[in-house]
């Protein structure tokens, strides 16, 4: 079974990480121009040992996401059937970019099952040597399209970029992401302060049932 889930132009793809993927991705990763543009969670200097525990914490099943949505518990259907059937369709969250399947970069999602249910938050970053290519976006784009296609109970992909990485707001604009908001004074990087801009994408064509005021 093929561990790419997306083949895009210029020979990039997506697929999951591998152990042999450490070296590389390390390479790329160790630059403050990429550090400055993500949160502290990502260390820097980045370091192999960074790599190899990121690597393993994506390919731990623990960290994993079903397709099948939280609440789609059948009529009838008992607690331990239903989370033995989700466990099933676990799929990683976290993916490697690959330029001739050598990692350049990884994108991703998160999800917060308490505070919004039925969205997950994108993230990705790309080695320098292979900004300015369209490639951030290509990725944007088929990723957030892949989300949609495979976890139908996801209703948003949302997306965020601080004020100063106006690279990566054109990314989400180009993607189809729509501008939300900003969050005044939100980033701090670098013992500086600076917004954080707000995107999001909703599933195309998805038509809610909408809580109103005064309902129970």
């Amino acid at each position: 079974m093929s561990d790419t889930i997306l083949t895009l132009k210029d020979n990039i793809t997506v697929r999951r990480m591998r152990e042999s993927d450490a070296e590389e991705l390390s390479h790329h990763a160790n630059n403050r121009k990429i550090w400055l543009n993500l949160t502290d969670r990502f260390p820097h200097p980045y370091r192999l040992e960074d790599s190899q525990q990121w690597i393993k914490h994506c390919n731990d099943q623990a960290h994993w996401l079903s397709t099948i949505s939280p609440i789609d518990i059948g009529p009838s259907e008992a607690k331990e059937a239903f989370k033995a059937r989700r466990e099933e369709s676990m799929l990683p969250t976290n993916y490697a970019i690959c330029h001739l399947d050598k990692p350049i970069g990884t994108c991703g999602l998160e999800y917060n099952s308490t505070g919004t249910p039925c969205s997950v938050s994108l993230g990705y970053w790309l080695g320098e040597e292979f900004w300015g290519r369209g490639i951030a976006t290509q990725i944007a784009t088929e990723f957030s399209r892949w989300v949609f296609g495979t976890f139908d109970w996801i209703v948003r992909v949302e997306g965020d970029a601080y004020s100063w990485n106006e690279g990566s707001q054109k990314v989400l604009r180009k993607s189809g992401f729509e501008f939300e908001g900003v969050q005044k004074l939100k980033a701090f990087k670098d013992g500086k302060y600076g917004d954080v801009v707000l995107f999001g994408k909703v599933r195309p064509g998805f038509e809610p049932a909408l809580m109103k005021t005064g309902d129970p």
